[in-house]
């Protein structure tokens, strides 16, 4: 049993700019679909797992529900140098033990967070949604034994 996928509902015209926003920080090659002001951003998060951002005509401003998600990369590193550069990285005040101010500390944590979703190029805000971005070497991982060298585990 498993969960094809979340819906999240966006402002309009943010369809765009998360599919920019997820291929620019984890070069995931996100899908954007539907008429305009009612398009859809169907970012993969796993085998035929889905992050669909919908966008609905009723949200007029961008908000923060207090949702967040645990995501797994291949590119742990070099998502967190591109979220890093960007400004994006996070540090999550409720959990005070875990801070991402270095490459270290996520390699140390298995794990950085990023809360901001900024497009690209102006980094406008376009979606608040905490992502826990997590390398397959996280104890939380359940394939962990599949991917990891047994001598690193």
């Amino acid at each position: 049993l498993g969960i094809p996928y979340i819906r999240h509902f966006c402002i309009v015209g943010a369809a765009r700019d998360l599919q920019a926003f997820y291929q620019a920080v984890f070069g995931v090659q996100a899908l954007v679909q539907g008429l305009p002001g009612e398009m859809e951003c169907w970012v993969p998060v796993g085998a035929e797992q889905w992050l669909v951002y919908e966008e609905r005509t009723e949200l007029e401003s961008i908000s923060d529900d207090g949702c967040h998600i645990a995501i797994y990369v291949n590119d742990f590193v070099e998502s967190y140098n591109r979220a890093q550069a960007r400004g994006l990285v996070w540090n999550n005040p409720r959990f005070r033990h875990l801070t991402y101010d270095s490459l270290e500390q996520a390699l140390h944590h298995s794990e950085f967070r990023v809360k901001d979703l900024r497009e690209p190029e102006s980094g406008r805000l376009v979606h608040i949604l905490e992502h826990e971005v997590r390398a397959l070497s996280h104890p939380g991982f359940c394939c962990r034994s599949w991917v990891m060298d047994p001598a690193a585990a």
